[in-house]
């Protein structure tokens, strides 16, 4: 366990069974947790809405960029591939792969 997830739990001053708590130490509800996204979000001033859904896009994107869209599904509990396929994009990483290799390009490359 990270030293900071210890510390958040070692100042709880409650026994719950979730990890992240309100001030009455109830577990926090989805509607709270999408609003703090949002909010963060628009604190950032980001040049599109920050949601949830957006989070786990990137992580899915990312995840399977490391480690695999087979990983990546047993990451995001998805019972079938086509589900996690629909969370992950190409990342601009692999778009660069791709580019490189165009007949197009090495023209380009080589003058």
């Amino acid at each position: 366990m990270s030293a900071v997830l210890s510390n958040y739990l070692a100042a709880r001053n409650n026994e719950s069974e979730s990890l992240f708590v309100n001030t009455r130490g109830k577990p926090i509800s989805v509607a709270w947790l999408q609003r703090f996204v949002k909010d963060i979000g628009k604190d950032a001033n980001l040049s599109i809405p920050l949601t949830s859904n957006c989070l786990r896009h990137t992580f899915a994107t990312h995840a399977a960029d490391k480690y695999g869209k087979i990983t990546t599904k047993a990451l995001l509990g998805h019972q079938r591939l086509t589900t996690t396929e629909i969370y992950t994009h190409l990342s601009p990483r692999h778009f660069k792969t791709v580019t490189i290799s165009h007949p197009l390009e090495q023209v380009e490359r080589r003058n």
